[in-house]
């Protein structure tokens, strides 16, 4: 039972607590905004930890602050409330809450947002090149198209937990062996495979056949992750 909860029982056994009865309202509604918060937070930040192990930390810096920014005015709250019940009904309380639930709601929006820029980003990337295969007819353009749909079903939504962030890994892991099994053969090919896994030398862009294939598929460039 959380601090709050405990406080809200004491004040119902103190006598004449019909005097106490709008501080027990305001921390009863209080303690269910505190808790909603809390279990929204908690899922933020675990699809926050798990989606950075995809798509990098420095990528959800942002959303991780933000989290860091809603919790420590709920807490500070929390503290004033304990000490000083009547807290529970100043206008500061609703200020307090107000601004925790627009940054549950904000936050959960960025992240939402960083994952799809993530996702559609793949998909967009790794399509153009199996559109390459399958205009060409290479033996494993059908291969790659699969490992696309597994992607696309696997990102549909966050990875809330270790094991679906481990299962869209995986996918991606299944993307970057359909590009080395596509059958794009010579320089062209191995330059696509190191691009693919973002390994890629810059040289390679000098090479008369890579420049050749990149020249005429621009839509691949997307792809491309040099190492500098």
């Amino acid at each position: 039972m959380s601090k709050l909860l405990k406080l809200v029982e004491h004040l119902e056994s103190i006598p004449q607590k019909e005097r106490h009865a709008n501080i027990v309202g305001a921390l009863v509604i209080l303690c269910r905004s505190v808790e909603e918060g809390t279990a929204s937070l908690k899922d933020i930040a675990s699809a926050a930890r798990n989606a950075s192990t995809i798509i990098g930390r420095d990528e959800l810096a942002a959303v991780k602050s933000a989290i860091g920014k809603t919790v420590r005015p709920a807490r500070k709250l929390r503290k004033a409330i304990e000490r000083r019940p009547e807290e529970a009904l100043s206008p500061r309380a609703d200020e307090v809450m107000t601004i925790v639930n627009e940054q549950v709601r904000s936050s959960k929006k960025a992240l939402n947002d960083k994952w799809r820029v993530f996702v559609d980003g793949t998909k967009r990337d790794y399509g153009a090149l199996a559109s390459v295969g399958r205009e060409a007819r290479l033996t494993g353009a059908a291969n790659l198209a699969f490992a696309l749909q597994a992607f696309e079903t696997a990102t549909n939504a966050l990875p809330t937990t270790a094991v679906s962030a481990q299962k869209v890994r995986d996918r991606l892991d299944g993307l970057k062996g359909a590009v080395r099994d596509l059958g794009l053969e010579g320089d062209v090919g191995v330059f696509m495979v190191a691009a693919a896994e973002g390994r890629a030398d810059p040289q390679d862009l000098f090479k008369p056949s890579v420049k050749a294939f990149l020249d005429s598929r621009p839509e691949v460039w997307r792809l491309l992750k040099i190492k500098l």
